[in-house]
């Protein structure tokens, strides 16, 4: 379920930062979980 909140989270730094770097993150996120 935490993960649904991390989700939330990452839809508030799209709009903030911007889809380029919070794609990176994402593959950051992904290496770590994997």
């Amino acid at each position: 379920m935490t993960v649904l909140l991390i989700l939330l989270q990452f839809q508030t730094v799209l709009t903030l930062m911007g889809e380029h770097v919070t794609f990176i993150f994402i593959n950051q996120l992904l290496i770590y979980f994997y």
